[in-house]
């Protein structure tokens, strides 16, 4: 009876173990923000940090870093985000940003362009890696 009572209480301090190293610190909007800043300051490893490990092995850290450097930052400028769903181990984050483009402007006075800035919503997707959440793709509407 007694071992019995030995391997219960083993096994529940197994899986309560378990369970907090898998628990992240860090919520999936408050990521998101912190990608954000991470960019923002150029700190293009801390941002490489919250890829996936399956995104990382596809994108080897020298193509990441020059992605960034080549990336457009005033065609997305980040707002912030608005709603966060999470099911077990993913995540849904809710961002606003605005999006500026050069559009084609055709009046009586001839043809020109002009710059517009639209405010937009869209989603960034994190999934629950090693208790962290970490983003599946380069989360371009964040930087």
């Amino acid at each position: 009876m007694n071992k019995i009572i030995l391997l219960a209480a083993l096994f529940a301090v197994f899986l309560v173990s378990g369970c907090i190293d898998n628990e992240p610190t860090v919520s999936p909007t408050e990521q998101v923000y912190n990608f954000a800043s991470s960019y923002d300051t150029r700190s293009y490893d801390t941002c490489y940090q919250m890829m996936t490990s399956d995104y990382q092995d596809k994108h080897p850290f020298a193509n990441f870093i020059d992605g960034c450097k080549a990336l457009d930052s005033d065609e997305y400028q980040f707002i912030g985000a608005t709603k966060e769903y999470i099911n077990d181990d993913t995540a849904i984050v809710d961002v606003q940003y605005n999006q500026t483009r050069e559009s084609l402007d055709i009046s009586w006075s001839g043809i020109g362009t002009e710059i517009v800035t639209e405010t937009k919503e869209d989603e960034v997707k994190l999934v629950n890696e090693r208790g962290e959440w970490k983003f599946t793709v380069f989360p371009v509407i964040v930087v």
